[in-house]
């Protein structure tokens, strides 16, 4: 019997590469904006939504950031491993590495998990950009910035320019000065629902088609989102953003979260040749390593064809 086997070479120096640039992007984004600091906006005398007290992080964005990258890759990796060991091994992909041959679980998920980081890079430019351009100002804005004699509100409709924020004391107040303009949007509302869309989809396009304990999978996706919209609300209640900044960025965890299962990693489209069709269960499904991403960015696929077929 012949089968159209493929084996693709690993260029895990160039995946490694990218991974080093598209996150040396992401620290950039941090830490040169930072130096120029956000839009310097003014306030209205009676505006009562930035003179919240401050409130300690519910959920801190490190301990978030961390959370979702291990989940991620966990869920990921025992996912990938669970379809192995339950899959035809003639179907599969040959991958090596020099002399070595790679394990396709391994490549599956360090493509997958490598795609859900160039994602979630493009969900911190999107969260940091406007953060800076918009100064939009914290619940607790008044209550950070203290502001010194000066300014007089005569009409209590005025809209305050000419004030200045107390001199900070030490690293920490000076960087909760920096951060008090910056409401616009929520970072902790986008990443997490992010995560969540795109483990959620991800495990419906690889485990659904087949039947696999579907009523708890369902349970555990709903549950997803669930924890995701906590993590927003906090944001509300600890005083750190205004329950717009909360909504959109919910919006843009959501969209960027399906752009990257759908044209990043590829799921849900089968791919005969450069035609998208349905397999012969009626089902889209996903076609290995084909990705709408890799098209778009060649760049970041680490993966090539190194020969054509192979007789069994």
């Amino acid at each position: 019997m012949s089968f159209n086997m493929r084996t693709r070479e690993l260029s895990i120096g160039a995946g490694v590469l990218n991974f080093v640039i598209l996150y040396a992007i992401a620290i950039l984004l941090f830490v040169v904006p930072e130096k120029i600091g956000p839009y310097q906006r003014g306030f209205y005398c009676d505006d009562e939504s930035i003179r919240f007290e401050t409130k300690p992080n519910t959920v801190l964005i490190k301990d978030l950031f961390i959370a979702t990258f291990l989940l991620s890759f966990l869920i990921i990796f025992l996912c990938e491993l669970f379809l192995y060991f339950n899959h035809d091994s003639n179907a599969q992909t040959h991958y090596k590495w020099f002399n070595f041959r790679m394990p396709s679980f391994l490549v599956q998920t360090g493509k997958f998990y490598g795609y859900y980081h160039a994602g979630f890079v493009m969900v911190v430019v999107l969260t940091q950009i406007p953060k800076y351009i918009v100064g939009r100002m914290r619940p607790h804005f008044m209550d950070v910035c203290r502001p010194t004699p000066g300014y007089v509100c005569m009409n209590p409709h005025e809209y305050v320019t000419n004030y200045t924020c107390i001199e900070p004391t030490d690293y920490k107040h000076a960087h909760y000065l920096l951060e008090a303009r910056m409401s616009f949007f929520s970072g902790h509302a986008a990443a997490s629902l992010y995560f969540a869309v795109v483990i959620s989809l991800y495990l419906q396009s690889r485990l659904a088609a087949r039947d696999i304990y579907w009523g708890h999978l369902q349970k555990f996706q709903i549950s997803l989102v669930i924890i995701a919209i906590l993590i927003s609300y906090t944001r509300i209640m600890d005083n750190f953003h205004h329950p717009s900044d909360v909504v959109v960025g919910l919006v843009c965890g959501a969209i960027m979260g399906y752009l990257t299962v759908k044209h990043a990693m590829g799921l849900f489209i089968y791919k005969d040749g450069h035609i998208a069709v349905k397999n012969p269960e009626g089902m889209k499904t996903f076609a290995n390593f084909v990705a709408e991403f890799g098209i778009l960015f060649p760049e970041f696929c680490f993966l090539k064809i190194i020969t054509g077929s192979k007789d069994d």
